[in-house]
């Protein structure tokens, strides 16, 4: 009898795919574990998740499958076949206790997570090298903008060399391929950092987060009417909770630094994630000197 593994896993989040999913699988793969056939649950095509998450997962399943409901215009998963009912099925289960991210935890290096990412390396053929320092910002929160001009910051560094993309409209192909020969890579707080996966064990990450000012999530009335002054402290904030690419680093045994904003560009946002950064590109450009030296 066949065995049909079943990933009911609702969360739309890369970073929480490869916390829950790739995870699981590579803990499987380093006990010489395999998995024939997968159906997921919960597969929408029109999501950018989804696509990263079925081209990650072809090189780790042989058969991916989803419901006769799901729409099916992606080449890499099948509908599953009436047969399904003659497999043993078992679901996928989460190991790692991937919650702990969002707090300051006490991870370290991890070598069967290390592993796992080098076999995953392997097998879709992916060489990483220590080239250049890459910039990926975002479009419709969290974005980045220069302090000086108010334009998009990498209008500025793209004068400095530094190599810059939006990895919303990017195929995870393209993605994989930016971060590749990174030797310093830069991001706001978001899932595109989840492909650090990608990069030489060497690659210095440079997260843009929101612990500046964080006192309130989501805004205080006190600060949305400006009662209280954006860098004042109105006691009623949860503590920060945004270190899920920290603690990725300690996992992975990569150097990490955290970067915080300037100012933000709309200060009274109700959604503390949802606002967008202010960086003083030239400074930025002097920080990476000093990483590259």
């Amino acid at each position: 009898m066949q065995q049909l593994f079943i990933d009911t896993n609702m969360d739309k989040n890369i970073f929480h795919v490869f916390m829950m999913e790739l995870l699981e699988i590579g803990r499987l793969m380093n006990k010489n574990i395999s998995i024939e056939n997968l159906l997921l649950t919960n597969y929408d095509e029109s999501l950018s998740v989804d696509l990263w998450r079925t081209y990650i997962l072809q090189y780790l399943v042989k058969n991916i499958y989803v419901t006769q409901q799901s729409k099916n215009n992606n080449s890499i998963v099948q509908i599953l076949p009436r047969e399904f009912i003659t497999y043993r099925p078992e679901m996928l289960k989460i190991h790692f206790q991937w919650f702990n991210c969002w707090s300051n935890s006490n991870y370290t290096e991890k070598k069967d997570i290390i592993l796992f990412i080098d076999k995953l390396k392997i097998l879709m053929n992916i060489e990483c090298t220590l080239n250049h320092v890459k910039f990926i910002n975002r479009k419709n929160n969290r974005q980045v903008f220069d302090l000086n001009t108010y334009e998009p910051i990498e209008n500025e560094l793209k004068k400095y060399g530094i190599q810059c993309a939006y990895f919303e409209d990017m195929h995870p192909r393209d993605q994989i391929d930016f971060v590749k020969d990174a030797q310093i890579l830069i991001a706001p707080h978001g899932a595109a950092l989840t492909n650090m996966i990608f990069t030489h064990k060497e690659c210095i990450i440079c997260e843009i987060n929101l612990r500046k000012f964080w006192f309130c999530n989501p805004i205080c009335e006190n600060h949305k009417s400006e009662k209280f002054a954006i860098d004042e402290d109105c006691g009623q904030g949860p503590p920060f909770s945004k270190y899920d690419y920290n603690n990725m680093c300690k996992l992975l045994g990569k150097e990490y630094y955290e970067l915080q904003t300037d100012k933000y560009t709309d200060q009274t946002h109700l959604n503390t994630m949802n606002r967008n950064f202010m960086l003083d590109s030239k400074q930025l450009v002097k920080y990476i000197e000093t990483l590259k030296n």
